[in-house]
């Protein structure tokens, strides 16, 4: 005889046959050939109606439902531990029907269910995927109709940084607001600390996570080797070894392209790097400008290290990615600097790199020297790092009348020597002499100054003949400092003596106080170069002093 269990739904009995039921999880009583199980208060007749449909074979998936019912048929079904009842609902009833209105309450459903159940059927893993990034391409839309504070935090933050994603090229300014939102602060500096903090601490899964594999061997005769270009979010990149010198390996990411319809300056990453005869590095975080041939040094090989591994083969796997929100966070500071943000509170790479970015124009240039001297008269940054912070800025663009403000700062140290570079010509007189000696043709300078030095020019040209005279002529207001600057760079100064390459290598305010600037930098652009005897230099300036004296 067939047995039947009762159902108690909303006060009425609904009958299902027990064999029906065999595969459900119940608490009943039986009486006689009957069992009877009352089921919670949320479950609706619409909800079992659906189980019955189920049961029978009978499930109806174009019938429609609302979101309320599908969300108690995923109760019922953990209620009863039916799985299979689940993954049909899920399947066949929500899966197409995510929506603005409901995807954020399915997400919740999924990512519960995931969490209490560490062995959860793939289905579950789906519906939540699918919802975070339905979520994330409407954010800017579910934000204002949705309760997005119910998500759970971990979820949330993987939203915005695929919302980040989808949205790139759009403007990002109403998902910076949802993340000020989210974090419960307006405060930019702070979000940016707290995104470097959360990435630091995060765990990378290893197994999945973005990564690039090189191997190397006789890193003693590497001089500049490169990989094929790889590609990670909108950016294409390469690793570089190179040679250094005093033998010290480097390895190097390099940026080789961005998408430039980002229109962003400042690049936010992180990475991770595993040696396989050291293991895993520390996890860091750090912002390149956004150019062609920018890099960032991975690790290096020097000394006994080097010699260690040159028989071997190395091998390592960079595991990295680009940080949306970093990226965001940054670039909106950047096009905002002011002295309104906090900005001591940023590292001093955060720091640095805001002020590298800064565009190679004389407005722009004057804007961040003088947003720097702010931080400098409030005693915000330690007076060792002057050079360094000053060094990020390109002051061949700084008007000379602003670079006088600037002497009344801290800064002036610093800034007289940009300042002497522009000294007029017409200030200066030259002579021509002949040095019976050495056959050679000396030019003195002298700026009426008694405390500068008098500075020789010694060339080994051809020696024309001529006597002691003064040259007069149109002189162009401004000596081509970036000249000189690009010959100090060539390949013969590795002859310049040890005192001299002292010297050139000291900063400008640690010279002795017995030289001037301006003699400081006559000596060490001009004079130097032609005591190595360099026929190129000399023949280089030779056309400069043609050209300018």
């Amino acid at each position: 005889m067939t047995e039947f269990i009762c159902f108690l739904v909303e006060n009425q009995p609904i009958y299902i046959e027990l064999q029906k039921c065999r595969n459900m999880t119940l608490d009943m009583e039986k009486k006689g050939l009957l069992y009877s199980a009352t089921m919670p208060k949320w479950v609706t007749i619409e909800t079992f109606s659906a189980l019955q449909s189920y049961l029978n074979g009978q499930l109806d998936a174009s019938k429609k439902y609302q979101d309320s019912a599908l969300q108690r048929m995923l109760w019922l079904g953990d209620h009863l531990q039916m799985e299979a009842f689940q993954e049909t609902i899920i399947k066949e009833l929500i899966l197409d029907r995510i929506c603005i209105q409901n995807c954020v309450l399915f997400l919740n459903e999924a990512f519960k269910k995931l969490k209490a159940c560490e062995e959860s059927p793939e289905i579950w893993y789906e519906m939540l995927n699918l919802c975070m990034n339905f979520t994330a391409k409407n954010l800017t839309i579910i934000h204002k109709t949705q309760d997005i504070a119910k998500i759970n935090s971990k979820i949330i933050e993987e939203i915005l940084e695929r919302a980040l994603k989808y949205n790139r090229k759009k403007n990002p300014i109403e998902l910076l607001q949802i993340i000020q939102k989210v974090r419960q602060t307006e405060d930019i500096i702070k979000i940016i600390n707290q995104q470097k903090q959360m990435i630091v601490e995060k765990k990378l899964n290893y197994t999945n996570h973005p990564s690039i594999n090189w191997k190397l061997s006789n890193l003693s005769s590497i001089i500049n080797k490169e990989t094929q270009q790889f590609k990670f979010s909108d950016f294409t990149w390469k690793l570089v070894a190179k040679m250094e010198e005093k033998n010290i390996l480097k390895i190097y990411l390099k940026l080789e392209d961005i998408d430039p319809e980002l229109n962003i300056k400042i690049v936010s990453l992180y990475f991770q790097l595993n040696l396989n005869f050291t293991g895993l590095g520390d996890l860091k975080v750090l912002n390149i400008i956004s150019q062609k041939g920018n890099k960032v040094e991975l690790c290096e090989f020097k000394g006994q290290e080097l010699q260690k591994y040159d028989q071997q083969k190395l091998e390592f796997t960079v595991y990295m990615n680009a940080d949306q929100i970093l990226i965001l966070c940054m670039n909106y500071l950047f096009n905002n600097m002011s002295n309104t943000y906090s900005l001591e509170l940023l590292s001093q790479e955060d720091q640095l790199i805001l002020l590298l970015a800064t565009p190679q124009t004389q407005m722009h240039q004057e804007k961040s020297l003088n947003l720097l001297l702010e931080f400098i008269n409030q005693n915000l940054i330690n007076p060792i790092d002057y050079d360094k912070y000053l060094g990020q800025l390109n002051l061949t663009l700084v008007g000379n009348e602003f670079l006088t403000k600037c002497l009344k700062s801290p800064l002036r140290n610093y800034v007289q020597a940009e300042l002497d570079k522009r000294i007029p010509m017409q200030q200066r007189s030259f002579s021509v002499s002949k040095d019976n000696q050495n056959s050679s043709r000396i030019i003195k300078a002298s700026t009426g100054n008694k405390n500068d030095r008098s500075l020789e020019l010694i060339s080994n040209s051809q020696t024309r003949s001529q006597s002691s005279e003064k040259i007069h002529s149109n002189i162009p207001q401004d000596m081509p400092v970036n000249k000189l600057q690009q010959l100090k760079k060539t390949p013969s100064m590795s002859k310049i003596d040890e005192p001299t390459s002292k010297i050139i290598q000291t900063p400008i305010h640690q010279q002795p106080q017995s030289l001037t600037k301006k003699a400081i930098l006559d000596e060490i652009n001009i004079v130097n170069f032609l005591k190595i005897k360099d026929p190129y230099l000399v023949n280089e300036l030779n056309d400069i002093i043609k050209q300018f004296y």
